[in-house]
């Protein structure tokens, strides 16, 4: 029994505990925007994990569905109204940080130990550490307001593909300005 105090102990003073998770999401993930995000509309969303740079996600939008060429980009609504199988629809998107975060150990105890004997401490700022990950969160919408990613809408399947297949073009795609070109 006293071996195993001295192995958890052990284990306790060289580990770091994780307190707060960012999700995994792999392929197409569509869930409520609100249980993924607090701030984030009740109405579900297709969520994706972002491996640009912040604002890029935009930019390829600007590029692709822009519907004025002359529309400066802080002019460019959220609503973006696309065309799906005849249905006008509209996308709102959203840029969302997770992150995840663990409390270490060796330096509180070090810093404990320091102040026992009145030295100052030296590691405050690493404590916790944090890593942040990025997601795109978007929200599409038919003309009267419907949310065109619950399973019971008609037009279920053919926006999931739609945009799975915008996921697919943003993450391979690396000039949005070429997309002007395949604009017709």
């Amino acid at each position: 029994m006293k071996h195993l105090y001295r192995f958890l102990t052990l284990l306790l003073l060289t580990s770091c505990i994780p307190y707060k998770f960012a999700p995994k999401i792999a392929g197409d993930h569509v869930q409520l925007a609100k249980k993924f995000h607090k701030k984030l509309p009740r109405q579900r969303a297709f969520i994706f994990e972002d491996t640009k740079e912040a604002g890029e996600f935009y930019d390829y939008l600007y590029y692709k569905l822009r519907p004025d060429p002359n529309l400066h980009p802080d002019d460019f609504a959220y609503n973006l109204p696309i065309e799906l199988d005849g249905v006008q629809g509209f996308l709102t998107f959203y840029e969302v940080e997770r992150s995840s975060n663990t409390l270490n150990l060796i330096p509180l105890v070090i810093d404990a130990a320091l102040e026992v004997n009145d030295y100052d401490s030296l590691l405050e700022d690493t404590y916790t550490s944090r890593t942040g990950h990025w997601y795109i969160v978007m929200i599409l919408r038919d003309d009267a307001v419907n949310d065109m990613l619950n399973v019971e809408h008609e037009h279920y399947n053919s926006a999931k593909q739609y945009l799975s297949n915008l996921k697919k073009e943003y993450l391979n795609t690396a000039n949005y300005e070429s997309l002007l070109l395949t604009q017709q």
